[in-house]
């Protein structure tokens, strides 16, 4: 066998779909059967040792306490590596790296939403341009947080999100936008009329759940603080702060901020997604989103939250 066959093999789509033909071919007389079983045995091996490493980098203490670069598994380069062939051979190997990962990070101890979502990210072909691989990496994202919460618990003490730094240039320190101070705002008119009825969100028919929610485990994760950002806006997390106290006046129960979704009465976990704001009211749960003119992903969240509850009433509120 020539040095290096499995790397020159594995950037060769069609050369690799047929070294896998041959390594499951019925008849191990045909001619190069032998040598493809063994060739196609070491690749597949190295993306096992691939999956491991990758598991033991994400479930490190450094990656559990901070959030980190390195610390949500870029599959991306699983793309880049085996090209834009979706055979069965691409297919194996990708699935070998996903096995190989998902159980050395179960057995490293790591959240089933966590491993459900970077799985997810892997098994997703074409992760580099593909909707439903950013999808997924979001989910990923959203999981190592969920995570990193868990680990700083409920206390005052928790670390403000990070902003990325572009390594070109020094990062130049930029006027904070002030908040509008709580006590002078008014709670967001659209959840009021919400609660009164006459919700100002047309509602959607829920349609197929993603396999990461249907998947999720049903235990409710512990309440974390309803002082969290639910993002890098200073005049959305004042008005979600605005919104709480409102919700508290009236009597809405089980609030959370910025969590994975539960259905009424916080009795099961329903999807790893992460509404703004939710709560109980009058015996229903409502998600509520934080959004803005022209950012337009407030339908996408509706559909999803809807999705895994139907019962639910969502609010999307503008925000700018």
């Amino acid at each position: 066998m020539k040095p290096n066959a499995d790397v020159l093999l594995v950037r060769r789509p069609k050369h690799l779909e047929h070294v896998y033909a041959l390594s499951r071919a019925e008849d191990k007389e045909e001619p190069g059967s032998t040598q493809a079983v063994q060739l196609f045995g070491i690749i597949e091996a190295e993306f096992k040792d691939a999956g491991v490493y990758v598991a033991n980098q994400v479930v490190s203490l450094r990656c559990a306490a901070v959030e980190l670069p390195d610390c949500v598994p870029r599959w991306s380069f699983i793309d880049e590596l085996l090209g834009p062939g979706d055979g069965p051979g691409s297919r194996r190997l990708r699935q070998a790296l996903a096995d190989s990962f998902e159980k050395t990070a179960r057995q490293r101890g790591m959240e089933n939403t966590l491993v459900l979502a970077t799985v997810n990210v892997l098994l997703t072909r074409g992760v580099l341009k593909s909707a439903l691989g950013n999808v997924a990496a979001a989910e990923a994202r959203a999981a190592l947080a969920e995570h990193r919460a868990m680990v700083e618990g409920p206390g005052e003490g928790a670390p403000a999100p990070r902003q990325p730094v572009t390594p070109a240039a020094a990062p130049v320190p930029a006027q904070a936008t002030p908040a509008p101070a709580p006590g002078l705002l008014p709670p967001s008119p659209g959840l009021v009329q919400a609660l009164t009825g006459n919700n100002p969100t047309p509602q959607m028919a829920p349609g197929p759940r993603l396999l990461q929610d249907v998947a999720v485990k049903p235990e409710v994760p512990k309440a974390l603080r309803t002082t969290r950002p639910i993002g890098s806006s200073p005049s959305q997390n004042a008005q979600l702060q605005v919104d709480i106290q409102y919700l508290q006046t009236i009597g809405a129960r089980n609030i959370r901020v910025n969590q994975q979704q539960l259905n009424v009465d916080a009795r099961q976990r329903v999807g790893i997604n992460r509404p703004d704001l939710q709560f109980d009211y009058n015996g229903r749960r409502y998600h509520v989103e934080y959004d803005t003119p022209v950012s337009g992903r407030g339908p996408a969240h509706q559909s999803r939250a809807t999705s895994n509850d139907s019962n639910a009433e969502i609010v999307r509120l503008i925000v700018p």
